[in-house]
């Protein structure tokens, strides 16, 4: 199967799964896992990515049940697009 990617946004890829990969980990790491650590936690992702000339318009950090906002760590899970691993 060839790729839709040309060369350039290819080699940028794996930033995504990257920035990805730090969310969770940052995540992981939380003490006070509050609605203001999850929103900085986004935000840093999003600025991370910019910083490489990415325009992202957002990560965000759901509830895998409905896609909601965080409400309590019972309901979040980590979770990747299929075929991606962390």
């Amino acid at each position: 199967m060839a790729s839709s990617l040309s060369r350039g946004p290819r080699a940028e890829a794996p930033e995504l799964q990257k920035a990805l990969k730090e969310v969770r980990e940052r995540v992981l790491q939380l003490k006070d896992r509050n609605s203001q650590s999850i929103s900085e936690i986004e935000k840093a992702a999003v600025a991370s990515l910019a910083s490489r000339d990415w325009q992202p318009d957002y990560i965000a950090i759901r509830q895998q049940s409905d896609l909601e906002r965080l409400r309590q760590m019972s309901d979040y899970m980590l979770a990747s697009p299929p075929g991606w691993s962390f």
